[in-house]
């Protein structure tokens, strides 16, 4: 039995080398920016924010996993750009790369803001027009969610999602870039229609969240989560 019982050790210290060798390979194969909220820090080191109104704020909510409430003042035009600083992600040949984020937008009209959620370019302005990026976009106007590929301010492969926003309610989105020109979103665990015309593979982009008001009313924009994830 003493013999049984050295190699049930000897197997598990196995598994646990083998473990180790793997998660090493891993991390020297890819790398990623994970963020659940549990805490926000506005400071020159993590993100920039851009907003048209003094009374915007950003704050962390009480909810399990974390949740980063993005509010507006109440006018019309009034809108907050948050974007981590540091372009850390390029859509490069051979670099296959995954985003994910979950968010919801609380206000009057579903149909007002305009709302953005993806990798962008940095910039101060992402509602009103980027130049690069790959990211998801509910236009004022409709509820519908849109999947865009821009690159040097070409847009010519936005496409509806088919699905609708609908107020105070999470939506999970994604997309994954092949290394090969192609993109491909994601709503809800669900495959979209891939793209490959716009993809930006000259410019590196960064995490981003945007909207726009629309509607006299203060709205929220709730993100839960975001990562990325792309090989080295």
């Amino acid at each position: 039995m003493s013999i049984y019982r050295d190699l049930e050790n000897l197997d598990i210290d196995v598994q646990q080398a083998m473990s180790r060798v793997l998660a090493n390979w891993y991390m020297s194969k890819s790398f990623r920016y994970e963020n659940d909220f549990f805490d926000w820090d506005t400071g020159a080191t993590e993100w920039t924010v851009t907003e048209n109104a003094a009374t915007g704020t950003q704050s962390i909510e009480d909810a399990a996993g974390g949740v980063l409430a993005l509010l507006t003042d109440d006018e019309i035009t009034d809108s907050i750009d948050v974007q981590k600083i540091g372009e850390a992600f390029k859509l490069t040949t051979g670099k296959p790369l995954y985003f994910e984020s979950r968010f919801a937008v609380n206000c009057t009209a579903i149909a007002n803001p305009t709302v953005v959620v993806g990798l962008c370019i940095t910039d101060t302005d992402l509602t009103g027009g980027m130049s690069d990026g790959v990211y998801f976009i509910k236009d004022n106007g409709d509820a519908n969610l849109d999947f865009a590929a821009e690159k040097n301010s070409a847009e010519t492969e936005k496409a509806d999602t088919g699905v609708d926003l609908v107020d105070n309610t999470f939506v999970t989105v994604g997309f994954y870039f092949d290394g090969s020109g192609n993109v491909t979103p994601y709503i809800n665990g669900v495959a979209g229609t891939s793209q490959s015309t716009d993809v930006p593979d000259d410019e590196e982009l960064c995490v981003s969240f945007a909207m726009l008001n629309g509607e006299a009313a203060a709205n929220t924009l709730r993100i839960d989560y975001v990562k990325v994830v792309q090989n080295r």
